[in-house]
């Protein structure tokens, strides 16, 4: 059954299925929305719930964004930091919400695409009990994330993907590869792809995450 829900201050679509076997939580990238990354369900794993959140600030060209973005001449991008602070509040609260709710069932995934991976990283390392996989497509490591001092020891459960593109002129693949870099510093068993593609979901990329999520 398809829904649009709120939890929190967040609005959000979610499925539910008969038998759910786990939970897949996806976060949109910068001037989508929460029906972007809700259309993949079709191509996943079909015994899970989805819960597809829509990011809190409205742009003015359409869409929505967890915070604000500039892009420099030299490829380096600055964000608003006040404005991803509040944004991992509204997630935290919704997540809140979200675990009162019906809707977690069995392992739970947390992950997004683009702008939408630093909210499931953050939101992940604030709860790591709470989650077993997290899928970062196309994403980048937030430097702040070092300041959350995060507890190692509660990261030995979890299963990282991350898929990233090579032609990928919006996050170039160093993106990708810090990424991974870093999480590979973790007790989390990390899984890494690179594909020829741009800043997108690769047909193969999607192929090799129901593969992963078969072995969560």
């Amino acid at each position: 059954m398809i829904e649009h829900q709120q939890f929190g201050l967040l609005n959000a679509i979610t499925f539910t299925c008969d038998v759910p076997e786990r939970t897949i939580i996806l976060f949109h990238g910068y001037g989508s929305n929460e029906k972007d990354l809700f259309s993949l369900r079709s191509d996943l794993l079909k015994n899970a719930n989805y819960i597809c959140f829509r990011a809190p600030i409205a742009l003015p060209w359409g869409g929505y964004a967890w915070f604000s973005l500039e892009q420099h001449g030299n490829g380096e991008i600055s964000f608003n930091d006040d404005e991803m602070r509040a944004s991992v509040v509204k997630v935290s609260n919704a997540m809140l919400a979200v675990s009162q709710s019906h809707l977690l069932k069995g392992d739970v995934i947390i992950g997004g695409f683009s702008q939408g991976v630093t909210m499931a990283q953050i939101e992940a390392v604030l709860t790591p009990s709470k989650y077993r996989g997290l899928l970062f497509l196309s994403g980048r490591y937030p430097d702040k994330l070092n300041e959350l001092n995060a507890d190692l020891s509660k990261m030995n459960h979890w299963k990282i993907f991350i898929g990233h593109g090579i032609n990928d002129t919006v996050l170039p693949i160093g993106n990708g590869r810090k990424l991974n870099t870093e999480w590979q510093k973790t007790p989390a068993e990390v899984e890494y792809h690179e594909y020829e593609m741009e800043h997108s979901i690769h047909p193969i990329e999607i192929r090799h995450i129901n593969e992963w999520m078969d072995k969560l």
